[in-house]
């Protein structure tokens, strides 16, 4: 998507109707803090220590986070010094990021998932465009380049529908080599397979929200675990932050507990699973929501695989094409502001604009949600239908038809760019 699938948007609404845009050769010794020999069996005691006793020397080996996505701005103040080596498939900088979706993911990886400072460090494997998307032979190339250059965890925050026997040999291959690998499982609200989420040792990550539900965009069949993934804070390239929405935010907050698992001393099969299995419950899925307590404590004794994985792989496309899935930044403008809680009897009309931020929309969509029931308004607003709801886009925007199911009007955006906008009207009443 223009691999920032676009962020979901609050909008502060007339008696809280929520209009939402829903669019992560040598084994690599494991991480570890080392207690090593003095150079000399002569080295003299330090002040309040025994004579008999032997100094030691502490050397801390962070994991490696090899972060396969549109490069990394290396100069952010939250990644200085943090980005420690790197390379590029696509003819560009892997120490730039033109699309800002592997700076936001980085940063998530470092910070919001758990690894403490000096624990990890990361990889820039620059193989998404500045749109967003990836052959398939440039995501095969850096994954076997990530293995080969000692990553211990290796994220991928994209998805495809396509199956890829070339991915899943160097998948394969990085596992043998010691490496974790986490990614995506998809934006697109369903219970489709997407890939490489869905592949054989990769750990596939849906997205929860705030309240530790199921987050609607998100894809669930390639998914073993989930994790916050609705406005999570990440760095901006070129500065600043941003909130972020999708399965690849939360694919990078899986990357960062698993890292910190790699550097506590475990086997990349043993953090596998207890990233899997030390989960907290989430209601209605057969997969759980990551904990760091219970990653980080007892062993498990099972953890659960993605749907998608027990199934036998579908047959391969020539060229699989595949896309971030996070979201960018865009505005959304509510009018009127205010209603008046006696005009709600008769259809009040409601314009919800969206204009999109840096990056633009790419395979996106937008959910209009009137509530049922709602402070002061019960039992709350009608359903929006095809003859009080409608949506058009903007020059620069592409927009589908309407669909409408109880509660909610979803648009399809296949496209719009960056300042570009498309407009939802609602005339609904309310009780």
């Amino acid at each position: 998507m223009t691999r920032r699938l676009r962020r979901l948007v609050r909008a502060a609404l007339p008696a809280a109707v929520l209009a939402s845009s829903l669019t992560g050769g040598q084994v690599q010794a494991a991480p570890s803090v080392l207690a090593l020999p003095p150079a000399t069996s002569a080295a003299a005691a330090q002040p309040g220590q025994a004579a008999n006793e032997l100094p030691t020397t502490v050397v801390t080996i962070p994991a490696r986070i090899a972060v396969l996505d549109t490069g990394i701005d290396a100069g952010h103040p939250d990644l200085a010094g943090k980005v420690v080596d790197g390379a590029s498939f696509t003819g560009g900088n892997p120490m730039s990021d033109a699309n800002g979706h592997g700076t936001a993911l980085a940063s998530i990886a470092l910070g919001n998932g758990a690894a403490d400072p000096g624990q990890a460090v990361l990889l820039s494997v620059q193989v998404l465009a500045p749109d967003g998307k990836a052959r398939d032979e440039d995501v095969v190339a850096g994954v076997r380049w990530a293995a080969d250059n000692r990553a211990n965890v290796i994220l991928m925050g994209f998805s495809s529908p396509d199956y890829s026997p070339a991915l899943a040999e160097a998948i394969s291959y990085a596992w043998g080599k010691g490496a974790v690998l986490v990614a995506a499982a998809g934006n697109d609200g369903s219970a489709t397979a997407r890939y490489p989420a869905a592949m054989d040792h990769v750990i596939g990550v849906a997205a929860t929200d705030q309240d530790d539900k199921l987050a609607p965009l998100s894809n669930t069949a390639s998914a073993a675990v989930a994790a916050l993934g609705v406005n999570v804070s990440a760095a901006a390239s070129g500065g600043g932050q941003e909130l972020i929405s999708g399965t690849s935010p939360a694919a990078a907050e899986a990357a960062g507990l698993a890292a910190r698992l790699l550097f506590a001393g475990q086997t990349n099969e043993v953090a596998s699973n207890q990233l899997r299995g030390g989960t907290k419950v989430l209601d209605g899925q057969p997969f759980g929501r990551v904990d760091v307590g219970r990653a980080l404590g007892s062993l498990v004794r099972s953890a659960p695989v993605s749907a998608a994985s027990l199934l036998a792989p579908p047959a391969p496309v020539v060229a699989p094409v595949y896309q971030a899935n996070a979201d960018g930044t865009g505005t959304m403008i509510v009018s009127p502001g205010v209603v008046a809680k006696s005009a709600l009897t008769t259809a009040t009309t409601l314009t919800f604009t969206y204009t999109a931020g840096t990056g633009g929309i790419t395979s996106g969509s937008v959910t209009l949600t009137a509530p049922t029931a709602v402070a002061n308004v019960s039992p709350g607003w009608s359903a929006p239908t095809a003859g009080n709801s409608s949506a058009s886009g903007g020059a620069g925007c592409t927009i589908g038809a309407a669909t409408f199911s109880v509660q909610f009007m979803s648009v399809p955006v296949p496209s719009c760019s960056a300042g570009s906008s498309f407009t939802l009207t609602y005339a609904g009443t309310a009780s």
